[in-house]
């Protein structure tokens, strides 16, 4: 799998999860004894966080190539993205049991004897390697823009309209084609995007 997969099925995972906490909160008994405690607080960054986070690098992974024309490196796209998975599912998932166990939520001193330091040294650990995670993916985005391999125009063989134009597209270049649908002589119901060199789109050269 690709790094923008990898971070796809990061999101699905973590909204599942985000999904299925906030139907627990639906049962009035449940929501009475977690209301203003870490599980709200929990479910909350896993719907919001996950949401943009996640979606976000993926898309970075998928379209940058696009943007500046070279490829990020897989390899180290692979180590941050399970970085940032694992560190993530640290830093939030114990919230979830800091709140069964009656931490509230906008605390920031507590008494020892709680219980809670434990699961709270967790979740500093994890979002210190989230944090290690988008750290090498932005190292990865600076590195792979100058030096990258390059991209060309459709590195993931997609076969759809963005990537029928050139990569890293200057403004005010002409194009040396118009995209336009073609058909593939091995079946009927396949189309593809590809450029036509004369001005009219159906004639290809």
């Amino acid at each position: 799998l690709t790094t923008p997969m990898w971070y796809v099925l990061g999101f699905i995972l973590i909204f599942v999860i985000g999904g299925v906490s906030g139907v627990m909160t639906a049962s009035v008994p449940l929501d009475q004894a977690v209301t203003d405690s870490y599980f709200v607080v929990a479910h909350f960054h896993y719907i919001m966080g996950g949401v943009a986070l996640f979606p976000t690098l993926a898309a970075l992974y998928y379209w940058g190539p696009k943007i500046w024309g070279r490829k990020l490196d897989e390899h180290w796209g692979k180590i941050s993205f399970w970085l940032t998975f694992i560190g993530f599912n640290l830093a939030f998932f114990p919230m979830h049991i800091l709140g069964a166990i009656g931490m509230p939520r906008r605390t920031y001193t507590y008494a020892s004897h709680l219980g809670w330091d434990n699961w709270n040294l967790v979740e500093t650990i994890g979002t210190f390697i989230m944090g290690v995670g988008i750290l090498i993916t932005i190292v990865n985005v600076v590195r792979s823009a100058r030096h990258g391999e390059p991209a060309g125009n459709d590195p993931w063989d997609a076969d759809t309209l963005e990537w029928a134009t050139s990569s890293r597209w200057e403004a005010g270049r002409s194009q040396k084609g118009t995209a336009c649908w073609r058909r593939r002589c091995s079946t009927r119901s396949r189309k593809r995007w590809s450029t036509c060199r004369t001005s009219r789109c159906g004639r290809l050269s």
